[in-house]
């Protein structure tokens, strides 16, 4: 007979477990800031502000913190603590706060204690003091283990909007809001659980309570958008947050139904293929389309492709208060003439449409078929053009100024570098006795023109076709090019009413200052670069990842643009 000993025992976790739970819970910085985000608003905070630069995080916040050393122990200390009767919105393991600690060693400052971790190098053991002045809310400050290189710190921004675009409480990271009022916002549907934004095509982007969990690609659900939980309606999500669990989440066995049915109405009610469109044209020119459609179906594209509705615009084209014309798309001097609203400009493919062969035959259509309906027309004498730049024979020149309140923050960053990079430019330039050594500096403005790359009177300013500035999202090579233009308007020291001859002398000068003064140009092209990554994170401008791979090249340093 052999005695048997029976032991109920728990189950114990390593500390290497606890390891390997921090490293597959940090999947990417932006995300662990998330965390902590969700973790101020469980606190009651109203406001968060997060200031990041290549080397350190700093996430601040005014809810209740940790109280009490308690507190601490329980639900800093603890991984997976019980939050049983914890009255928290987004809190269901806790374990989410240790998410940032794969990135940096931190100090976290809250009422009269301090925590100072850093598993890199202290293990899972922290410091922890009492006693301190006191500190209102949470003040996380984190020193990265490793710097983030200029394309880490763009990445970080973005990924950081898309995750709390939609939070309840203002947001800010380096001294901007990035989150938004769902309330407030314009929506096409309101559910009793979500804000919902339906669009026909691209992503359906997903966020639970205001917090970016997925998205799903159009096929998936029938329709793109954008759906925002209410406030105390979750979705039930993965450890993750990244996925919603399909077969346990009620909520989103209410909102998927929707979307779909809505998607499949909206599509029936207002796609209007090219088939069909040209199928309405052709009943318009034979006199059979209703007045109700002639009021309502968008049938006429302008050359910026915008489509329009033919009752809105045959006022105003067919008894010439808009001349017409024709050009190709993306002519820069006609989408001025059009933007302007000198003129009304379409392309070649919409006189194909209509049957047209010649921008008089094309309003002639126009006329025809408005006739039909408002008999009136048939007196109308619209005014056409067949060449686009007879329409304003002053602009004959084809070098027009943009005015500033018509720039793009793309184009206000890049002529605010190269109004920078003027003040400098005469490092570059051998002002020998042709230039009688008077060169001064120039301003730069932002004009069009079908012909020039650039203009100056020789003297006072210097303008930048638009073309030629969109050279400047490139990459440092497009602001080679665009550098190699300044010095070449800048040569033009002689110019009237902008134009400039280019003599044997201007080459000479010219190749002194690409060749010859090669370091001083090299140099003036890292500098502008620098500075319009700078100028272009401080004005919000999205950096394509061929400048941030640039910029880190270059080892450029981000400026930062707050304290």
């Amino acid at each position: 007979m052999i005695d048997k000993t029976i032991n109920i025992r728990k189950f114990t976790v390593a500390p290497d477990i606890i390891y390997s739970l921090i490293k597959a819970q940090a999947g990417t910085l932006a995300k662990s800031v998330g965390e902590c985000i969700m973790n101020s608003v469980d606190a009651g905070a109203t406001a968060i502000n997060i200031v990041a630069t290549q080397e350190k995080l700093i996430i601040s916040d005014n809810g209740r913190g940790f109280r009490t050393r308690e507190e601490i122990e329980q639900c800093f200390e603890v991984f997976g603590f019980d939050h049983q009767g914890v009255d928290r919105t987004f809190g269901q393991f806790g374990i989410g706060r240790a998410q940032l600690w794969n990135f940096c060693s931190t100090v976290w400052t809250t009422n009269s204690f301090r925590m100072d971790v850093d598993i890199k190098n202290k293990g899972l053991d922290y410091e922890l003091i009492d006693g301190l002045p006191q500190q209102v809310g949470l003040v996380i400050e984190g020193r990265f283990y490793e710097p983030l290189s200029a394309n880490d710190l763009f990445t970080f921004e973005r990924e950081c909007k898309e995750l709390v675009k939609y939070v309840p409480i203002p947001v800010m990271l380096n001294g901007k809001r990035i989150s938004k009022d769902s309330a407030k916002e314009k929506w096409t549907h309101d559910t009793p659980d979500a804000w919902i934004k339906i669009r026909e095509t691209g992503d359906l982007f997903v966020y639970n309570l205001g917090f970016f969990v997925r998205r799903f690609p159009a096929y998936q659900i029938g329709c793109g958008g954008i759906v925002v939980t209410k406030p105390g309606v979750r979705l039930s999500l993965n450890m993750a947050r990244n996925d919603i669990l399909i077969s346990e989440c009620e909520v989103w066995k209410q909102i998927k139904p929707f979307l779909q049915h809505e998607a499949a109405g909206k599509s029936q009610r207002e796609r209007m293929t090219t088939a069909k469109r040209n199928n309405m044209i052709h009943l318009f020119l034979a006199g059979e389309l209703d007045t109700h459609t002639v009021k309502n179906a968008k049938l006429i594209q302008d050359v910026l492709g915008k489509y329009h509705v033919l009752s809105d615009i045959a006022p105003a084209l067919l008894w010439g208060h808009k001349p017409i014309s024709v050009a190709e798309p993306g002519n820069t001097l006609a989408e001025y003439i059009h933007r302007s609203k000198r003129g009304f400009i379409v392309t070649p493919s919409v006189l194909e449409r209509f049957g047209a062969e010649s921008v008089r035959e094309f309003a002639e259509q126009i006329k025809r078929g408005m006739s039909g309906i408002y008999p009136w027309y048939k007196e109308a004498i619209p005014a056409t053009f067949e060449s686009f730049k007879d329409i304003c024979t002053e602009l004959s020149e084809l070098r027009m100024p943009v005015p500033p309140d018509e720039w793009t923050k793309e184009e206000q960053a890049t002529i605010a570098t190269l109004n920078h990079v003027s003040r400098n430019i005469l490092s570059v330039i051998d002002s020998d006795s042709n230039s009688g050594g008077l060169l001064t500096p120039r301003r730069i403005d932002l004009g069009v023109s079908d012909t020039a790359k650039a203009w100056t009177d020789g003297k006072n300013y210097i303008t930048f076709d638009r073309k030629t500035i969109s050279l400047a999202q490139k990459g440092i090579g497009g602001w080679q090019i665009i550098l190699n233009v300044l010095i070449q308007e800048y040569l033009h020291a002689n110019s009237q009413d902008g134009k400039s001859s280019q003599d044997d002398t201007f080459y000479q000068r010219y190749h002194g200052a690409t060749v010859h003064g090669l370091e001083n140009h090299i140099e003036l092209l890292e500098n502008a670069f620098i500075v319009y990554v700078n100028i272009c994170r401080k004005k919000g401008v999205t950096i394509n990842r061929r400048t941030i791979a640039g910029f880190d090249l270059l080892d450029g340093v981000l400026v930062d643009s707050v304290g």
